[in-house]
């Protein structure tokens, strides 16, 4: 198993490199990298034996968590639509030469902190959310199971387990595994699947 995360790992890396020169794909790669972030993906939820019933129980949940994402995505976005013409004289501005004021570079610092102090609610409160749900849906073997998982990872990574609640793991799983764009696919075809 470490041999294949390492391998899904060093593809990834090169695969966010691929990524990085060139958005057209040329050699058509892009499609092999996401199967195998997905089986990557089956390989930390598949151990749970989840049911059709139990993972379209979890999607639900998720889609809740994916409301409060999209919810502070359009926050943001609005803010940062209220300040499209003053950023579009700045913007004019520097192609013209005049250095941006440092009131203008600090007011859209300060914006950016704020966005990331909102947004670390909305996980904190969606890592709430999904713990509970997953409390809920799974047996006490599946919640076992996904405790072995994270212990897994951790291990994989070289992170101590020391002191990691299984509080902190339910919420890692939720959090790591599930709730991101691949474990809501995955899902899905679980769901649909079996």
């Amino acid at each position: 198993m470490r041999l294949a995360l390492a391998f899904v790992i060093t593809f990834a890396f090169l695969f966010a490199a691929s990524t990085q020169t060139s958005r057209e794909d040329p050699n058509r790669v892009r499609p092999i990298m996401e199967k195998l972030a997905k089986i990557d993906k089956a390989n930390r939820v598949l151990p749970l034996l989840l049911t059709k019933e139990q993972a379209r129980s979890i999607l639900i949940e998720i889609e809740k968590c994916r409301v409060n994402i999209r919810n502070q995505e359009k926050k943001e976005a609005d803010r940062l639509k209220a300040l499209e013409p003053e950023i579009d004289r700045v913007h004019q501005d520097a192609a013209q030469g005049i250095v941006p004021s440092q009131e203008f570079l600090k007011k859209i610092d300060d914006l950016f902190q704020q966005f990331t102090s909102e947004r670390q609610a909305v996980n904190l409160a969606n890592s709430l959310i999904l713990k509970d749900s997953l409390e809920k849906i799974l047996n006490a073997g599946q919640l076992r199971a996904m405790s072995k998982v994270v212990d897994q990872i951790y291990t994989e990574a070289g992170r101590s387990l020391e002191g990691v609640s299984e509080n902190e793991k339910t919420i890692y799983f939720a959090m790591d595994i599930l709730l991101d764009d691949l474990g809501y696919q995955f899902l899905v075809e679980l769901s649909s699947g079996r």
